[in-house]
């Protein structure tokens, strides 16, 4: 089961009525939509009420929309929700635009979880989520498609002829501590390691969480700044500066450390 994030989002409106009163009480998460070449912020809302399990979707949605649900309440059953005696209404709005395609099947989700737990999720609400749900496809199938359909916008839009990205997608699982100090390593430093380095330090990048590990400052709700600190191997700290130190270290300070460098994957393209 996968969430194949195109652009990762939320806008977490939740709003509360008054049950008393008989008004619906309703959750909401934004997406986007296509109309013709032009995008177009759609909300996205759900209602839960007691009645046989079913998901139903409305607000003019095609029929790859509609068939979205079977995976909506696939995903709900394995987040362990019962779901014997719920009725899930998904609305899209504006109710006047014809809806297609699967990328508001995470909106859909997130909607619907955010009912069921009655909590809003914790989430800038400036943002929107375009993402598809599978229950078969592979991450390097996605990535392909997604690669895919980059390269023929960019080589149309600019007229480009010839390979755009560096090499073809390929994972590897980050199965131990180690593997993930790498890997997360490896990430932090892409800016500096380009062949011409986009910042001259490492903390001047802005679209990294990289800054949050050399300062005080305290990041989002939703980045935990203390997972990868404490798999740093000794005699280092775990803290968050000493993470820091880490990935400005060279492989050749690092293997002072022993142990370690042996189990540090090789992520060279084509690897």
């Amino acid at each position: 089961m996968i969430f194949a994030v195109l652009t990762a989002a939320l806008y977490p409106g939740y709003t509360l009525h008054n049950e008393k009163e008989g008004e619906m009480r309703a959750s909401t998460v934004m997406s986007v939509g296509l109309q013709g070449l032009k995008g177009g912020r759609i909300r996205v809302e759900a209602d839960v009420r007691v009645d046989k399990e079913q998901c139903v979707i409305i607000g003019l949605p095609d029929t790859s929309i509609k068939e979205s649900k079977e995976p909506i309440l696939s995903c709900l059953h394995h987040l362990d929700f019962d779901l014997s005696m719920k009725k899930i209404t998904i609305h899209l709005s504006p109710a006047n635009m014809r809806k297609s395609g699967t990328g508001f099947d995470g909106a859909m989700l997130l909607v619907a979880y955010q009912e069921l737990t009655d909590q809003p999720l914790p989430l800038d609400d400036s943002i929107c989520i375009i993402t598809s749900l599978s229950l078969h496809e592979d991450l390097a199938k996605i990535m392909w498609l997604i690669n895919r359909k980059y390269s023929d916008y960019y080589a149309k839009r600019y007229r480009h002829v010839g390979q755009i990205y560096q090499g073809r997608y390929y994972s590897k699982e980050a199965d131990t501590p180690q593997a993930m100090l790498a890997v997360s390593r490896y990430i932090h430093r892409n800016p500096i390691e380009t062949k011409t380095p986009m910042v001259k330090q490492l903390n001047m990048y802005p679209f990294s969480s990289f800054p949050y590990y050399c300062s005080s400052e305290i990041p989002d709700s939703y980045l935990d700044t203390e997972a990868l600190p404490r798999y740093l191997p000794p005699p280092m700290e775990k803290t968050k500066e000493a993470y820091a130190a880490y990935c400005l270290m060279e492989l050749e300070e690092i293997m002072e450390f022993g142990e370690i460098v042996n189990k540090l994957p090789r992520l060279s393209a084509g690897q």
